[in-house]
């Protein structure tokens, strides 16, 4: 499952992909991933133009005009791809978006566990509603030992589920939890009771 550096690389390549084009048409071959796909067939998401790619946590968010954005997680199995559009669509590509000039971005997903729906967000680069309850991100400046200890303080659980729980840091999955759980690190608000 890609986590927070690996969806960060992807938004990156995917902003420089999309930014500033339009959204043609959209082919949905299967009624539902995570959830059902409904939202991608509303007539509204054709025609509109992309104007950013940007990351919260695990997730992607591609605004388009008029307050519209795609919210993209790739859950276990999730990949994009930049293909030319007439290309034969291979067995999981379950959504493409056509970008004009022979262009799509096809969304796959052999497992099914991914997201991708349209949304309205309630001004241009909010914070998606569906996301206000993920934590802080792991490397802004409100991410610090006093967040840490102030969030750990009540809490009885091993450090690795802790670093997991997406409410107090968002984007940390198993891969790097587990690297970080095995650094020697100073815990400052960790203290022995008698």
């Amino acid at each position: 499952m890609p986590e927070l550096p690996e969806v960060e690389t992807i938004g990156r390549a995917l902003k420089e992909y999309l930014a500033g084009r339009t959204i043609e048409g959209v082919q949905i071959f299967t009624e539902r991933l995570r959830e059902p796909l409904d939202s991608l067939k509303n007539p509204i998401l054709t025609g509109r133009k992309v104007l950013d790619v940007r990351r919260r946590g695990r997730y992607l968010i591609v605004d388009l005009e008029e307050n519209l954005a795609l919210l993209m997680h790739f859950g276990m199995s999730g990949v994009l791809k930049t293909v030319p559009l007439d290309q034969e669509r291979a067995k999981h590509e379950h959504i493409i978006f056509d970008l004009g000039n022979n262009d799509s971005l096809r969304f796959e997903c052999p497992r099914r566990f991914s997201l991708v729906k349209l949304i309205t967000l309630p001004h241009a680069g909010a914070v998606p509603p569906e996301l206000d309850k993920l934590g802080v991100e792991p490397l802004s400046k409100d991410f610090n030992a006093e967040y840490f200890c102030k969030c750990a303080a009540k809490r009885k659980t091993a450090l690795k589920e802790f670093i997991m729980d997406n409410s107090v840091v968002t984007g940390v999955g198993n891969i790097y939890a587990t690297k970080l759980c095995s650094i020697p690190v100073y815990r400052p608000c960790v203290r022995r009771v008698k």
